[in-house]
């Protein structure tokens, strides 16, 4: 990590943008971040998609009290205040985002804004930085142009070691060092054995998800927790070799599942039952289906990894053929009395379907309804 925030600073020595590139999980946004409150510096940070748009980032005319009104954009703020700004995952965006972005990289350095009719220049101060994922083996990431690319000065950022392992486990969760440097040997020695396949599988956040559960619970070892938080990654027996060769403990092929009246048990996870908060219909003696879920041992091992994930609030990726990946969620929702919002996407989907919009309304039409 000192090696990687050494390159950078380097590369902050010329007026050019800055570009880190590097695999998943090896702190590339951390580091800019960590750059930036050590300068006192504010930070705009724009995570970039293949639907993102120059409106994204500049900005747009949106509905106000007496018509509309403009509002700028993350870009064009930092552009006026002399921030800094952060763009990830710079290989995703489309190519109008890339053209909008070069006014601000050539020698130029200004953002002409064509509803304003007003070209915005650089700031003092304002430093603009991205980082991307290689294209390779990173689904829907592209080579960008190399013209374009040329505007940046380019970072690799190395994968992270054991050291750097090391000092995530010890310094962001409260371990004894020797569980902490256990945690971080362990998860190296999965990176080691390739267990998930090549670099980027497993890196810095499988070490900070090992610490969480480490610290929370006395009733097993470190290798017996590694075991039980990665054995559901595992797609074949293969990887469930390896992964016991690399943790030193068997990965359990299937995790009891016990209900009470007030919980849920499930691979040494006790999540709470909200019957007495929301009660079913014909749960009164816990019959119907949370009783199925304790009987099916193939739905077993699934429930306790999606247990364990809400446990510790992790997000999950449930995948499978048909409907294999939901029937557990539900099944476990019920089990719990627990709500769930299923949302089918799709690649049309948008994010004004997960977090709504504006929408035009007929004032009067709605009159003439109240008034019948």
């Amino acid at each position: 990590t000192a090696a990687n925030l050494r390159r950078v600073v380097r590369a902050c020595q010329l007026e050019r943008a800055v570009l880190l590139e590097g695999p998943p999980g090896v702190g590339k946004s951390a580091l800019i971040g960590a750059l930036a409150r050590r300068c006192g510096r504010e930070l705009e940070r724009i995570n970039l998609s293949e639907h993102s748009d120059v409106q994204d980032l500049v900005g747009a005319d949106l509905p106000a009290d007496d018509g509309f009104s403009w509002r700028d954009g993350p870009l064009l703020r930092a552009l006026r205040r002399g921030s800094w700004v952060l763009l990830d995952e710079l290989n995703l965006a489309p190519q109008p985002v890339l053209e909008a972005l070069n006014a601000v990289l050539d020698h130029r350095g200004t953002l002409y804004v064509p509803e304003l009719g007003e070209a915005v220049a650089k700031g003092r101060g304002f430093r603009l930085f991205a980082t991307q994922n290689p294209h390779g083996g990173v689904s829907g990431r592209r080579a960008l142009p190399k013209s374009f690319l040329d505007r940046f000065f380019r970072v690799h950022v190395a994968a992270l070691t054991l050291v750097d392992f090391e000092a995530v486990a010890y310094q962001k969760y409260a371990l004894d060092e020797g569980f902490a440097r256990e945690c971080a040997a362990c998860v190296d020695r999965i990176r080691r054995e390739g267990v998930f396949g090549l670099e980027g599988d497993v890196n810095a956040r499988d070490v900070e998800r090992l610490c969480e559960v480490v610290s929370s619970r006395e009733d097993a070892s470190v290798s017996q927790i590694a075991a039980e938080v990665f054995g559901p990654r595992c797609a074949d027996d293969e990887q469930r070799r390896k992964l016991e060769k690399a943790v030193g403990a068997a990965v359990a092929p299937a995790c009891p599942v016990d209900l009470a009246p007030d919980c849920l048990r499930a691979g040494g996870v006790a999540l709470a039952r909200a019957f007495a908060i929301a009660p079913a219909a014909g749960d009164d003696d816990d019959g119907g289906a949370p009783r199925r879920i304790a009987r099916d041992s193939n739905a077993a091992p699934s429930l306790a990894s999606l247990a364990r994930c809400v446990r510790q609030r992790w997000p999950a990726l449930v995948y499978g053929a048909g409907r294999a990946p939901v029937e557990p969620i539900l099944r476990l929702a019920e089990a719990c009395g627990a709500s769930v919002w299923r949302v089918r996407l799709h690649p049309a989907s948008d994010v004004t379907d997960l977090l709504g919009g504006f929408e035009q309304v007929d004032a009067e039409r709605l009159r003439r309804r109240a008034a019948a």
